[in-house]
């Protein structure tokens, strides 16, 4: 077995090392510091350079002088772990939200009109790959579930296409019907009998979508011309 004397000074200088790469590592804290940290080669040689260490103070077969260095080693690798940790933990947490803002977004996604829906996908396929990887399980937890909900949102902006295209046809006929409702208001009811008809015919009207930039103008001048004559008609 060596004897402590003859591991004094090849320890004095291994530690000494070691207390100054971690001073360079701790001061470049947290600009310097990147969440791949805890995989970079200088970071495994440092740690494994400190266990060798560790079990050398366990075992006593350090003498005072390194003994002290390697205190300072000690300490200093347990704030450097800490505070690697800890931006690790945040900056990963932080990921995992916006992953998960980005799911939901997708989810409301298919309550949106066609074209700004297909638009905000794009957008979010985007966004999801600009964000940094997480750990490969977990990653493709959420990418599973990504998907998932860009698809349901696909299907149904398919589904509300087609129905949206539908409403339109039925709108126009709708606003249709309520012009002549209009017209016989007008011929049938008191002034402010068809005022209050026809007040309640504006908001049905309101509520539906528009069928054709053109049609729907030319329906809702003959609406407002009915509105106007009731309005002037004089009192009963």
């Amino acid at each position: 077995m060596n004897n402590p004397k003859d591991l004094h000074s090849n320890h004095q200088s291994y530690t000494t090392t070691l207390v100054r790469q971690l001073d360079q590592c701790l001061q470049s804290l947290p600009e310097g510091l990147t969440s791949e940290i805890t995989l970079t080669q200088e970071w495994k040689s440092m740690i494994a350079s400190y266990e060798y260490m560790n079990n050398l103070h366990k075992e006593k077969t350090l003498n005072r002088t390194t003994t002290r260095h390697f205190i300072d080693v000690k300490s200093a690798v347990h704030d450097l772990r800490m505070r690697v940790d800890a931006h690790y933990s945040e900056a990963y947490s932080s990921v995992v939200a916006r992953r998960e803002a980005t799911i939901q977004q997708a989810i409301g996604s298919k309550h949106m009109r066609y074209a700004r829906r297909i638009q905000l996908l794009q957008e979010l396929h985007r966004e999801w790959g600009q964000l940094p990887s997480l750990m490969h399980l977990h990653e493709r937890a959420l990418w599973q579930r990504f998907k998932t909900a860009v698809k349901e949102a696909q299907h149904y902006e398919s589904k509300t296409r087609h129905f949206e295209v539908a409403d339109v046809g039925v709108a126009y006929h709708v606003k249709k019907h309520l012009l002549h409702e209009a017209k016989m208001v007008q011929k049938d009811l008191t002034k402010s009998q068809a005022l209050q008809r026809l007040r309640e015919i504006e908001l049905h009207w309101r509520n539906l979508p528009n069928a054709n930039v053109d049609l729907d103008k030319r329906l809702r001048t003959k609406l407002r011309a009915i509105q106007r004559a009731v309005e002037e008609r004089p009192e009963e």
